[in-house]
């Protein structure tokens, strides 16, 4: 994960958001994490948390929070995006 410094991350199914926000904190420029309406506050405190724990007022600014249901169109997401991750996903 390294290599995210300046790329475009979509976290599918991203429940807490927390695959994703390591992302950000690696350096991704922007991180959409996606998941089902009924877990998007999740996501979203968790990103606010972990902008303050790493000390990075920007890191938010860098994450989306977004809903997103397989086989949709992406493209309300921002596609395309450089890394696509997903990790538990049925």
């Amino acid at each position: 994960l390294g290599g995210l410094k300046g790329k475009s991350v979509v976290d599918l199914g991203s429940g807490t958001g927390a695959v994703g926000l390591v992302a950000a904190v690696l350096g991704a420029d922007r991180v959409t994490l996606t998941d089902q309406k009924q877990v998007l506050h999740l996501a979203r405190e968790n990103a606010l948390s972990c902008g303050r724990a790493v000390e990075d007022p920007d890191l938010i600014k860098r994450v989306n929070v977004a809903e997103y249901s397989w086989g949709d169109d992406a493209h309300h997401l921002g596609a395309p995006f450089d890394v696509v991750l997903a990790a538990d996903c049925i």
